[in-house]
């Protein structure tokens, strides 16, 4: 009888190993650590904290936004980088605030603002994944980005800056 319920148990531990959901992995022909993200995931920064939001739209579309408090004069800035070009026509930017420059080669979209408790931010499809992404405020890289996980539909906080994600 011991042997019979020893048999599922370790049935289940053999089934359970492998990565945690949603954990890090190496992403891209840079093999950054980084992320998948949930398409089409509603993704906040949560509520009284400052920093980045990275959201994918499932059809190869990405946003980057970042909000601060008001009053604020901090200044949200990074990149957004490709291992192909970032199609010039689909950058986008929230509020208008922002100021975007694109590489001449297409491959990185740089971005500041100073923003207030409204997000800022920029949507661009780039025509491979994953993204990698350097952000900063304040000059300073920041442990606040956030985004939804593919796995679990859950939000969390990167370990990483500068980070990779993809969808899924």
């Amino acid at each position: 009888m011991r042997l019979l319920l020893i048999l599922p148990v370790a049935l289940v531990a053999a089934c359970s190993s492998g990565p945690r959901p949603d954990s890090p992995e190496r992403l891209g022909a840079r093999a950054m650590l980084g992320y998948h993200v949930r398409a089409g995931a509603a993704s906040e920064v949560p509520a009284n904290e400052v920093g980045f939001v990275v959201t994918a739209n499932g059809l190869g579309g990405y946003r980057v936004a970042w909000v601060a408090v008001d009053g604020s004069a901090s200044v949200f800035s990074g990149s957004v980088s490709s291992d192909g070009p970032i199609d010039p026509t689909s950058i986008a930017t929230l509020s208008g605030r922002e100021d975007v420059t694109l590489s001449a080669d297409h491959r990185e979209l740089d971005f500041s603002s100073v923003p207030g408790s409204s997000a800022d931010g920029v949507d661009l499809v780039p025509s491979t994944d994953p993204i990698y992404v350097d952000l900063r405020i304040d000059g300073v890289p920041t442990s606040g980005i956030f985004f939804t996980g593919a796995d679990t539909s859950r939000l969390y906080q990167s370990d990483y800056d500068p980070v990779a994600f993809t969808s899924p």
